[in-house]
């Protein structure tokens, strides 16, 4: 079963200026209030014109541009990234983690949570984890918001979904569409328990072919999955030691396997990356996560090295760490470039080859697409520089 985690941050916008409240929109709709709740039942997915009825003067309403949160946005999401490889953003402020992969993802979440804390000034942390991603929403607007757990906002879990849903209206199973939930309520059908006991005959006869998927949804067997999008375009790789390693010697052989298993899957894919994140576990406390823009792409197992290396003195750990785990980032092909048309033959079997390859070159871009060297005529400057450079032996 899928374990997702949703995490958003309230307070994560500048909530007022000039003593009013900061009201997001984009494209006729509401997206934010400030990344939080707003007073009188304004909230995210609200048509502007109703929320600037209902808020009048006291609110601000400004156009939403991402690239002024995207910064904030990559901070805390590295975190994220380091606890699981599947992050799906959906806002800078909201995002689901998998974190089907640990042993005990409740735990995982408590300590994905711990890291977050203080990455970027918010006012709470709301979370969820469910298995699905609609669950995991469902859960997060379930929790106490003012209870703590070890010094962080507590967390819904959703372990039994069929006990979890019996007390959710059906108003808010988001998978059904809203033409039907509103149906459903004005047949009586007010819970997801009383759609869940509801014969799929009775349902079909008014939902026709969606009868299916509303019952699935109602008992909890509908789930969706996170579709990871952060960072974009990514691969990673991971070592756990299973102690604390304090031998340097061990530890620069540990990220030399890694190098060359990442330099492996970029050369298998014919890519490059632009990017290297480093996420350090120590035990009993929150990962070390450095992260860097590479001046070059790189594909080589021996630069990814010493990328590592760099990036793991930066960090400065003061403890041994009990395992590593490496994420490039920015990937892109592998630029490539034609060397030669000749071929490797001599002789006869060169001239053929290289006037097939010349009449490919012409019939595509035209008879002047391929010249004779002899033909080129270089800028005066460029002839002075190469004579310049042969006199003086300069490269």
């Amino acid at each position: 079963m899928y374990s997702i985690l949703i995490v958003s941050l309230h307070g994560f916008y500048p909530s007022e200026r000039s003593g009013k409240r900061v009201v997001y929109h984009s494209d006729g709709f509401v997206v934010g209030a400030a990344g939080e709740r707003l007073d009188r039942g304004v909230s995210a997915g609200m048509a502007v014109s109703e929320a600037r009825a209902i808020l009048g003067d006291k609110a601000l309403f400004v156009p939403f541009v991402l690239d002024e949160h995207v910064e904030r946005r990559d901070r805390w999401l590295e975190v994220c990234s380091a606890f699981s490889d599947g992050v799906q953003h959906t806002a800078p402020h909201e995002a689901y983690i998998d974190l089907t992969g640990h042993p005990s993802p409740a735990r995982a979440a408590v300590e994905l949570l711990r890291a977050i804390d203080g990455v970027v000034p918010v006012s709470a942390v709301w979370a969820g984890l469910a298995p699905g991603k609609w669950l995991a929403a469902l859960a997060s607007r379930e929790t106490d918001k003012k209870a703590t757990i070890l010094g962080i906002p507590s967390f819904e879990v959703v372990t039994d979904v069929s006990d979890f849903l019996s007390r959710i209206p059906t108003r808010m199973l988001a998978p059904i569409h809203l033409p039907h939930r509103e149906k459903l309520e004005f047949l009586g059908y007010r819970w997801a328990r009383e759609v869940a006991t509801a014969p799929v005959t009775a349902l079909s006869d008014q939902f026709g072919k969606d009868a299916f998927l509303i019952h699935e949804v109602a008992n909890g067997r509908a789930m969706d999955t996170v579709a990871p999008n952060f960072p974009e375009r990514s691969v990673s790789a991971s070592m756990s030691f299973g102690y604390p390693l304090d031998d340097s010697n061990e530890l620069s052989e540990a990220i030399g396997v890694l190098s060359r298993r990442l330099g492996a899957e970029l050369c298998s894919r014919d890519l490059t990356a632009k990017g290297v994140t480093l996420a350090i576990e120590i035990d009993g406390c929150p990962p070390a996560v450095v992260r860097r823009h590479l001046a070059k792409p790189v594909q080589a197992a021996t630069l990814l090295r010493a990328a590592l290396s760099a990036l793991y003195a930066q960090a400065r750990v003061q403890q041994p760490p009990v395992g590593i785990k490496v994420q490039l980032f920015g990937l892109a092909s592998a630029p490539r470039g034609q060397k030669s048309i000749l071929g490797t033959e001599g002789g006869e079997e060169r001239a053929r080859a290289c006037d097939a390859a010349v009449s490919v070159l012409k019939a595509a871009f035209g008879e002047t697409a391929v010249k004779p060297a002899k033909d080129i005529v270089l800028p005066r400057r460029e002839r002075v520089l190469s004579v310049w450079r042969h006199a003086t032996g300069w490269r």
